[in-house]
């Protein structure tokens, strides 16, 4: 995901999920899945996932690989 966030915005200068996170289905060391978003003038956030916590900016994206 994050690769596929970071060349897009390299080719067209967007921001995708520059507001929101998107939980992966890749799992960190200790199981969590990964989580990456609020892509902002700061940089792309990569964090672990919140498995019981809801909220608004959390959403579902997905990425193929070839």
């Amino acid at each position: 995901m994050v690769y596929t966030i970071i060349g897009h915005f390299l080719a067209t200068g967007e921001r995708l999920f520059e507001k929101v996170w998107v939980r992966c289905s890749d799992c960190d060391s200790d199981g969590y899945r990964v989580c990456v978003g609020v892509f902002d003038s700061d940089g792309l956030r990569v964090g672990d996932d919140w498995v019981s916590i809801r909220s608004d900016d959390l959403g579902v994206s997905a990425a193929r690989k070839f």
